[in-house]
């Protein structure tokens, strides 16, 4: 008869005594060790290593800021910059971005801008004209011009024109410089509604003198006008201030020689 031996859930095992008693033997339960306190220390300081490397790393890893100039308020096309109207901030740019922005005021401040600009937004290159030193009128004048003569309606608040009339037509006319450089305030065309569909639009320029104010509304009721972008020619433009057709002079000549004869 096979015999069957199973330990009890109390956890004692069956033995036989040499008399061939039965007793019972209790089993020691497993300890397992604790760490001791040099040990955790050890590990709390490893921890601490840790951690500051990655602190460290962190802080290595941030990239570097530069200055770069903001609009302290919202600023719209053809206003000239001040000081007060710009702040300085240090952001992070990406790669060759530093190219397109300013960093000091002084290189804006009397600048017109070219483009609208809200509180707090950054102050790009392509957004304002710094070359307008000495080119700003303080008498502002809008008249309507075909579009074909004022640079297919595309000039821009704060680029410069040189403003001319042409009087007369034929062998006859006779084409004068009204202003120079006078610096575009405001553009509207037919997009916006102010002209329709004529293909005209309307020009509002600041210009220098009162003498330079009455020739060009003068001319804006009897002459054809033509703006011509000056904005990058700087003193390119300067020359005659009139010119007529040369068939004219000639015809001038024969008249007079008629007359002596």
């Amino acid at each position: 008869m096979d015999m069957q031996t199973t330990t009890p859930r109390d956890g004692t095992i069956p033995s036989t005594t040499e008399s061939g008693g039965a007793t019972r033997k209790r089993l020691a339960p497993r300890v397992r060790p604790r760490p001791n306190g040099r040990a955790l220390v050890g590990a709390l300081l490893v921890t601490l290593a840790a951690v500051g490397a990655f602190i460290v790393a962190g802080a290595d890893s941030e990239p570097p800021t530069q200055p770069v100039l903001v609009a302290r308020r919202s600023l719209s096309p053809g206003e000239l910059l001040t000081t007060s109207d710009l702040e300085i901030r240090r952001v992070t740019l990406p790669d060759g971005f530093d190219t397109r922005t300013y960093s000091d005021p002084a290189q804006v401040v009397g600048g017109a801008m070219l483009a609208p600009l809200g509180q707090g937004e950054l102050l790009q290159r392509s957004a304002v004209l710094t070359d307008t030193s000495g080119q700003t009128g303080t008498l502002e004048f809008s008249f309507p011009i075909d579009r074909d003569r004022a640079m297919n309606g595309e000039l821009r608040p704060g680029e410069t024109i040189d403003l001319l009339a042409t009087y007369g037509t034929g062998i006859d006319a006779v084409t004068s410089v009204l202003a120079r450089n006078a610096i575009v305030l405001q553009v509207d065309d037919e997009s916006d509604g102010t002209m329709g569909a004529t293909g005209r639009v309307v020009l509002t320029i600041g210009l220098a003198s009162a003498d330079e104010l009455i020739d060009a509304v003068h001319a804006a009721q009897v002459a054809g006008l033509t703006a011509v972008r000056s904005t990058r020619a700087g003193s390119s433009t300067i020359g005659r201030t009139s010119t007529s057709s040369p068939l004219s002079a000639d015809r001038a000549m024969t008249d007079l020689l008629g007359v002596q004869r």
